[in-house]
């Protein structure tokens, strides 16, 4: 990441400050710098942009012909550098893209599962759900699968669809 401009002058300048700081705490310590340059812009720039269009009433507001809280068109530059890096060397990268593929499959079993069975699901969303494939049934069992961890997920998973896990 050191190789996107935005990243590389804030390393720089975290190196600079704290030379032989844990590479945990200069972590934190650029994403710390990353945000807080990123959130002045944004706020400088903003201001800018509301001052120029002088504004009497939220009317005007919402009637401008462009967004008014905004990066300044320096950083949005930057952060497109950075976010097109995110999306070719981590978001889109091959483990990510196998992980997304397993939780998709892990939350696609579940889904079809308790929307087939919703007698499967915790009491309090089993009394939500009214029957199989119904919209209620849909709703509870999208509401439970979307408060669930990773972990929890991942677990009730594999209690439901492994044939060596326990039934607990």
């Amino acid at each position: 990441m050191a190789e996107v401009p935005l990243v590389r002058a804030a390393l720089d300048a975290v190196d600079a400050k704290f030379p032989d700081i844990p590479q945990d705490v200069r972590i934190h310590e650029l994403v710390r710098r990353l945000i807080g340059r990123m959130t002045d812009d944004i706020l400088t720039h903003s201001r800018q942009l509301i001052a120029d269009l002088d504004p009497v009433s939220v009317d005007d507001i919402r009637g401008a012909d462009h967004a008014v809280v905004y990066f300044s068109p320096a950083m949005k530059a930057e952060v497109d550098v950075l976010r097109n890096f995110l999306f070719t060397n981590m978001y889109r990268h091959r483990f990510v893209r196998r992980m997304t593929g397993k939780a998709k499959r892990v939350v696609h079993d579940l889904f079809t599962l308790y929307m087939s069975e919703p007698e499967l699901l915790p009491p309090f969303w089993a009394k939500i759900a009214t029957g199989p494939e119904t919209t209620e049934t849909a709703r509870a069992v999208a509401d439970f699968i979307g408060g669930m961890t990773d972990r929890f997920a991942l677990r009730d998973h594999e209690k439901l669809f492994s044939i060596s896990a326990s039934p607990k």
